[in-house]
């Protein structure tokens, strides 16, 4: 009887395999007599999938089950498991021996009751299940066999889970989350700025004040109101009043005035507009003749912005002697599936687009995030990205905010105050895009480099050249790099940093994606002659697509403001007929071990003389290249030839007064293929970017490989007999 104890209770050997009764082996399979499981949809031990499988395991016995929400423990012992579990068991036994009635609760499984009960719940619950039982099984299971750098993810995911059912339906926006953190821990630090901080009870009286005040100028519930300002709390204050009345906020880029700024108030319906001293000018400005009437600086005035005759609702906020809510209004009345923000996407391939950011999209997001980065309550996480973009409020500031940590916010960043800012408030999360991790290896390393409180770099867009460079320079730090965009609904991350320059891999068993064959001369998915999408080989670079899922918070595609422009994003019938995915407009490959990295934008990618050549690709190996900083590539329009063909723009190290020509093409010739080699290379003094370093080339495109545009002396082209790029000295 010991041994049969140690088998079934103590190793659960009925689990892996089954065990031996006097020389004969006993699993599953040979059980007969009725089985009653208990699932727990919070289980972490014993999953829901791997309970549910038992109606495999065990094909000839009668099979019943009990789902319920709770742990492992919470099903075995405890006043919730007398109530449930053992409760069940009793009815159940009295039922099958035909003394009391079937419990409700109970499902049949042989007789199809789970998937009656599926049926049953189609607004949602089933799928809550589906969500928390694959995001148990990729992390208990997927991240067994990682590094320990990663485990630490699967104790965060109790945070997510907690989330997953208001995601799908019910009230949650910031403004609520930030009351309910103010009521429960008043004192604790929110954010810090200008090294004051700022405690969760002094941020929800200030929201109040101004939410006071926007309702006192006609905002109203689901009305489009503009920010328009740089990185300062009274962003945050801001975005936090708006969903405390319910409005939306249009997330307009500071860096833009006239038609530009004219056309996202457009694409937002911005009826109001908050700003601040320094881009109040170009509120009004793009405002038109009702400014005065539509736009309200949120700070105190500048002798600048007085002038403009706008109204200052600092004042007013100032002046309000009440901390408490605004009365006669729904407070925090946002729900998981409606608008909370617009923020418009990059613009580096065309006019920016007004991408749909929906209550549950922000906190889902931001969640991962939190997951993904483990932050929590001892974490300081420093934003220097604007706010106006996803990297810096979704990513950095929403998620530290849900994690409970601190976050200190820079008004941007700087190479000269980011080491003085890290050791002053202790930071150990910080947020990048792009290359503002090359600003800080290109300062001369100094001998204290070493000693930070630095745990995690969190974001996209890090080359390998600088993440080795980052590793050996700034010890002890581990880079989290991910993939994502503002709009779309793929999340790859690359959690334990061991392959430097991936994009990692789904993190979470929810996001389902895949990687199709692309044809890039008719710029489409590729299709075989029946008509079907053809997977990637390993390593075959193609288009990264994600499932659609409306009822999933973490697949979801809410689209842009432009209807015709969603459609363009989304392609139907890929796998099954009527399926939908989010085309990305990205190209990646996938390695034998399932880890993406990133090749190319679409709009980047371009085809010369048969060959597909990927600017990402030509852009890592010209860097090295002596005397080279940075580099863009592009392709242009060559007269008499199909295709494009390859061009860079590169700026030169401080010191180096000239272009090589020799040397460059020393190392084009020794890494590229004959047709991914530039055809020509021009000198510029600074490439264009966006504030999240994203190299605008348009306006390089556009030029081509005009002498009268280059300059004298800075425009070349691949002379191959020579083995050199020599100096253009006329136009053709």
């Amino acid at each position: 009887f010991q041994t049969f104890v140690d088998d079934v209770i103590v190793h659960n050997r009925m689990m892996t395999g089954g065990f031996v009764i006097a020389g004969r082996s006993v699993t599953l399979a040979d059980i007969t007599a009725p089985v009653l499981c208990f699932v727990g949809e919070r289980d972490e031990f014993a999953r829901p999938r791997a309970v549910r499988a038992i109606d495999r395991a065990a094909p000839r016995a009668p099979l019943f089950e009990r789902s319920a929400d709770a742990g492992h423990f919470g099903l075995v012992v405890g006043a919730g498991a007398l109530e449930t579990t053992w409760s069940t068991v009793t009815r159940w036994v009295l039922w099958r021996a035909g003394k009391g009635p079937q419990p409700a609760e109970i499902v049949d499984v042989r007789g199809g009751g789970r998937a009656r009960q599926r049926a049953a719940r189609a607004g949602g619950d089933d799928l809550i299940g589906e969500v928390r039982e694959a995001i148990w099984d990729q992390l208990g299971l997927g991240l067994r066999d990682v590094t320990e750098s990663a485990r630490w993810v699967r104790w965060q995911v109790p945070r997510l889970l907690s989330l997953v059912p208001v995601l799908l339906r019910g009230r949650v926006n910031i403004g609520r989350l930030l009351a309910e953190r103010a009521a429960a821990r008043p004192n604790d630090t929110l954010f810090l700025w200008r090294g004051r901080a700022y405690s969760y009870a002094e941020a929800d009286a200030r929201v109040n004040k101004l939410a006071r005040a926007l309702l006192a100028r006609g905002v109203s519930p689901k009305g489009h109101v503009g920010i328009l300002m740089d990185n300062h709390p009274d962003y945050l204050t801001s975005l936090l009043a708006l969903s405390r009345i319910g409005a939306v906020a249009v997330l307009l880029n500071p860096g833009v005035r006239g038609p530009v700024l004219e056309h996202a108030l457009a694409a937002g319906k911005v009826e109001q507009i908050l700003t601040s001293p320094e881009r109040a000018a170009a509120a009004v400005e793009a405002a038109g003749a009702d400014a005065v009437a539509r736009v309200y600086l949120v700070s105190a005035h500048s002798e600048a912005s007085a002038a403009l005759g706008l109204e200052s609702l600092h004042e007013r906020v100032q002046a309000d002697g009440d901390d408490g809510p605004p009365q006669g209004v729904a407070l925090n009345p946002g729900r998981a599936e409606e608008l909370a923000w617009l923020m418009f996407t990059s613009g580096t391939t065309g006019r920016p687009k007004a991408a749909k950011m929906t209550n549950s999209r922000v906190l889902g997001a931001a969640t991962l995030a939190a997951v993904g980065a483990g932050m929590t309550a001892r974490d300081t996480v420093y934003v220097s990205l604007p706010l106006y973009h996803a990297t810096g409020l979704v990513l950095g500031a929403t998620a530290g905010f849900i994690a409970g940590s601190r976050v200190v916010l820079a008004p941007r960043f700087s190479v000269s105050r980011f080491w003085d800012d890290v050791r002053r408030h202790g930071v150990t999360v910080v947020l990048y895009v792009g290359e503002l991790c090359r600003f800080l290896i290109n300062t001369p390393e100094a001998a204290n480099e070493k000693r930070h409180t630095i745990r995690l770099l969190v974001g996209n867009g890090m080359r390998e050249d600088v993440w080795r460079e980052v590793l050996r320079r700034f010890g002890g730090i581990r880079v989290l790099e991910f993939y994502a965009a503002t709009e779309g609904n793929i999340l790859l991350a690359n959690l334990t940093g061991e392959k430097v320059g991936s994009v990692g891999r789904v993190p979470f068993d929810v996001l389902r994606t895949e990687l199709l064959r692309y044809d890039f001369e008719r710029g489409e998915v590729a299709r075989d002659d029946d008509g079907n999408v053809m997977l990637c080989d390993d390593d075959e670079p193609g288009m990264l697509i994600g499932q659609i899922h409306p009822l999933n918070p973490f697949s979801r595609f809410d689209g842009y403001t432009d209807a015709r422009a969603t459609g363009k994003k989304i392609i139907h019938n890929v796998f099954t007929v009527g399926d939908a995915w989010f085309l990305s407009g990205d190209i990646l490959r996938r390695d034998a071990d399932g880890d993406f990295w990133f090749v190319d934008r679409v709009g980047d990618t371009f085809r010369w003389r048969g060959e597909n050549v990927s600017t990402e690709e030509v852009e890592a190996v010209l860097r090295a290249a002596p005397g080279v900083e940075q580099v863009a590539v592009y392709g242009i329009e060559i007269a008499g030839e199909e295709g494009r063909a390859g061009m860079a723009a590169l700026t030169l190290q401080p010191g180096t007064a000239a272009l090589d020509g020799a040397a460059l093409y020393e190392v084009a010739e020794s890494s590229l293929a004959p047709r991914a080699r530039p055809l020509f290379v021009r000198v510029v003094d600074a490439l264009e970017t966006t504030v999240t370093f994203k190299v605008i080339k348009r306006g390089l495109q556009e030029q081509g490989a005009s002498l009268e545009a280059a300059g004298a002396g800075r425009l070349f082209r691949l002379d191959e007999p020579a083995r050199r790029y020599a100096p253009v000295e006329s136009e053709r």
